[in-house]
This record gives structure tokens, C-alpha cells and sequence, in this order.
């Protein structure tokens, strides 16, 4: 989690330009509440998995992401973590701005 501190207080973010608004990257909104519930729980249940494993991983191996940069296997794993806070957070906005 450090190496996405550093990078967010030292403004150090490789921006690309975003996705057009399409047919093509619009996501599947078909799956229900229970679908969606599973999938998450799955998502948690292979993320422990990986927890301990992400740290036997040689660390100068990298691959590309478009808005970081370089990262090895333990950047990625916590960038996970990340994004599921941001989801979580625009969840709860929405939540209060429609008084859910």
C-alpha cells in the first residue's frame, strides 16, 4: 500500500485517455442482487487465497498498467484492495445522496 501512497501524494499518475461510452464498455447490468453478492464473496475467497502467495513472488517482476506504470506482484494485489475501497465509498454517495 505504500507504493500507491507515494504515488497519490506525489501526483505520480500516467493518465491515458478514458474509454468512450459505447455499447462495447458498457457493463452487463442482467445479474441480480444475489449474482452480484456471490461474485463478490467469490472474489474475497480467491483474494485470501492469494494474500501470503503474492509475497513469494519475486518482486522485479513486473507487468504494465496504463495509469501506474510497472508493477509487481504485490502492487497489483493491493491495488485490488484499492479499488474495491473506491467502489465501496461511490457506493456509500450514492447511497446518501438517494437516502438509501
Amino acid at each position: 500500500m505504500k507504493f500507491f501512497k507515494y504515488m497519490y501524494e506525489n501526483r505520480v499518475f500516467f493518465f491515458r485517455e478514458l474509454e468512450p461510452v459505447g455499447p462495447r464498455n458498457t457493463p452487463n447490468n442482467s445479474e441480480g442482487k444475489d449474482d452480484l453478492i456471490c461474485g463478490l464473496d467469490l472474489v474475497l475467497k480467491r483474494m485470501s487465497g492469494w494474500d501470503e502467495k503474492v509475497d513469494t513472488i519475486n518482486p522485479n517482476y513486473k507487468v504494465r498498467y496504463d495509469g501506474f506504470g510497472w508493477l509487481n506482484s504485490r502492487e497489483w494485489f493491493d491495488l485490488v484492495a484499492m479499488r474495491f475501497r473506491h467502489h465501496l465509498h461511490q457506493k456509500s454517495e450514492l447511497e446518501q445522496k438517494l437516502k438509501v
